[in-house]
């Protein structure tokens, strides 16, 4: 019965729009008629791109309906019905309301079956310049978090923006009145900055084996400020591990443990480590800064009698005496 609509769609099918050379209606005709003889062979597969073609060449309704119908045969439930109700359009601009009847009955006999693609994107995702496409197509706005008509299959979702990594998803919609939701997370920066290097404190040199003890003082006050040093990165590394307990505790409200349920929680999760990364190096560079300089202070000479030089000899004098005394 379905075939025998579309065959009575095809006579007497006037173009819509004027325009197309005789060259492009003849080439529109013959893949037309091409398009029908596969249809009756049950080729749908084959006939589809040659209704396309003689529609691109040539709009008409006859083109639009069959087109239509080829792609209801094949699966292709949301471009059936959107070629119905172009159908029915085209039927009411040339005054036939038979046709327009047909094309809409069509189309909302499809509703039901129609499977919808849902692409939402959060408020902290929208940044400058954000661009979203679905199958290579731009997603205006006004679309973002509607159930949009797509044939059942494969899609790809992908998001790009100015100095940002693009990020893009593929979801699979199978079966009639299927529907899946997207949610487009945070575009990460396209160069993360790095945490500076903190450069460990120098090893104080060994000491001589004699040292002037007039040098003391300058290794306990480079000790004091090793030590004060050390003290400080300490006490970033308190402030980062506080950060990171902040930024864990907020991710529990998207998140059982390690397993999240929504971006927001993925991007605190990897924020959180950052920071706990940030508070390790500073903590060991406290520590070892710390021991250093307790080192260098502990370990500088003070001042105290001079002994006697080695190798040196001295004569002493005394009643009824006569000494020598040395150090070796």
């Amino acid at each position: 019965m379905g075939w025998l609509i579309a065959a009575a769609f095809t006579l007497v099918s006037p173009d819509v729009t004027a325009g197309p050379s005789p060259q492009d209606k003849a080439a529109a005709r013959s893949l037309f008629d091409q398009g029908r003889a596969l249809v009756k062979s049950g080729k749908y597969e084959q006939a589809c791109p040659k209704f396309e073609e003689s529609y691109k060449l040539e709009p008409g309704i006859g083109a639009a309906f069959n087109l239509a119908d080829c792609h209801e045969h094949i699966g292709k439930t949301a471009s059936a019905w959107s070629g119905f109700l172009e159908a029915a359009s085209l039927s009411k601009i040339e005054g036939q309301a038979q046709r327009e009847k047909v094309a809409r009955e069509r189309a909302k006999a499809l509703e039901p079956r129609l499977s919808r693609l849902v692409i939402e994107v959060a408020r902290p995702s929208e940044v400058q310049g954000l661009e979203v496409r679905r199958d290579g197509t731009p997603i205006g706005k006004g679309v973002w978090g509607q159930g949009v008509p797509v044939d059942p299959g494969e899609h790809a979702v992908e998001a790009t923006a100015p100095d940002r990594k693009p990020w893009r998803t593929t979801v699979v919609l199978a079966g009639d009145g299927a529907s899946v939701t997207v949610t487009v997370p945070a575009l990460a920066p396209e160069h993360e900055a790095a945490p500076a290097p903190v450069a460990p404190p120098k090893e104080p040199s060994p000491p001589a084996s004699r040292e002037d003890p007039s040098t003391g003082s300058g290794r306990r006050t480079a000790g004091l400020i090793t030590a004060g040093v050390g003290l400080v990165s300490l006490g970033v590394a308190g402030v980062f591990a506080l950060q990171t307990r902040s930024k864990v505790s907020d991710a529990e409200a998207w998140c059982d443990g390690a397993n999240c349920r929504d971006p927001r929680g993925v991007d605190l999760h990897d924020e959180a480590k950052g920071t706990a990364d940030l508070a390790t190096v500073f903590g060991i560079v406290g520590v070892a800064a710390v021991a250093g300089g307790t080192v260098l202070y502990l370990t500088a000479p003070r001042k105290s009698a001079e002994p006697a030089a080695r190798g040196s000899t001295t004569w002493v004098a005394g009643p009824m005496s006569l000494a020598v005394r040395g150090v070796w």
